[in-house]
């Protein structure tokens, strides 16, 4: 769908973003840049008011039913309303039955797996998956930004339930904050994502950790080269976060540790033997497919 179409959203009269993180929080900061008539709340017992005070969203609740209180008071009907799900897995799912027992216009989440929401769901035409591939190791509302879905992908997952106008929503929403919208089927999320997104961030965690163990520990941390730095980055993202994220798709995780383990090998062997053709032909595969990702990169 081009993005010149009218898009859904504009219909919308408020956008609930439960979760005022640096996800919700960059959703909320986006939506109000993109569409300045729309009502703009953050759901959140933690950081709502925070939001509020960085300009992030207009009102700041605590629950979805203070938020559905202030929607009756202010005569908005609820089918005028949106509702993203910007929290953790385990989360999102405690609160899926509230969130599709009222009547918003369409639902979506930002969540990392899917796997343990599909049984929460129960029949729910308006809700669609959505998974902004945007972020920072940085947390919380002082992190967020509204250009952070900028040029960004953002993979949609209907179930077998979504109906076409809700997809079609979700997707237009996404245009209107900048990013990129790409269909993806619901049972390749999680495989995808382990591959894409958790095994490298296990990877940066197991490297910044054997670092932090090591003798180089201090020295590293005030020596250390762009190399160390780029790698690592991502190691410095909220430790509970990813404990969820990785416990909730440790299957596809631990499917791919041995291609991880035998990767690791062959350069260990290579370098034991003192094998510097078949140490350069390793390093020169992993280059070159390195340097092909960056090529499709969105500028």
């Amino acid at each position: 769908m081009g993005a010149d179409q009218s898009p859904e959203p504009r219909a919308l009269k408020a956008l609930w973003v439960v979760g005022a993180g640096l996800i919700g929080g960059s959703v909320a900061a986006a939506a109000r840049h993109a569409m300045p008539n729309l009502q703009v709340w953050a759901i959140d017992p933690k950081a709502a008011s925070s939001a509020v005070a960085l300009g992030l969203a207009h009102e700041g609740f605590d629950t979805l039913a203070q938020a559905a209180a202030r929607a009756e008071a202010l005569g908005i009907d609820l089918s005028s309303t949106a509702l993203v799900l910007a929290v953790s897995a385990p989360v999102a799912e405690g609160l899926m039955a509230e969130a599709l027992a009222r009547p918003h216009a369409w639902v979506t989440d930002c969540c990392s797996t899917k796997g343990r929401l599909i049984g929460a769901l129960g029949q729910a035409p308006h809700f669609v998956f959505s998974h902004p591939m945007a972020g920072s190791e940085k947390s919380g509302p002082q992190a967020a930004r509204a250009d952070l879905f900028s040029h960004a992908r953002v993979l949609i997952s209907p179930t077998a339930q979504s109906s076409a106008a809700a997809v079609a929503a979700v997707e237009n929403f996404w245009l209107m904050l900048g990013a990129q919208p790409t269909l993806l089927p619901l049972e390749d999320h999680d495989p995808l994502l382990a591959a894409t997104s958790h095994l490298p961030h296990l990877v940066a965690f197991a490297l910044a950790g054997a670092l932090a163990r090591s003798p180089m520990s201090q020295a590293a941390q005030s020596l250390y080269g762009a190399g160390l730095r780029d790698t690592t980055r991502i190691a410095g993202s909220d430790p509970a976060l990813w404990r969820d994220i990785l416990i909730d798709n440790r299957a596809a995780v631990l499917a791919l540790l041995p291609g991880w383990r035998l990767a690791l090998a062959e350069l260990a062997a290579a370098l034991e033997q003192g094998d510097a053709e078949g140490l350069e032909a390793t390093l020169r595969e992993a280059s070159v497919w390195r340097r092909g990702f960056v090529s499709r990169d969105p500028s």
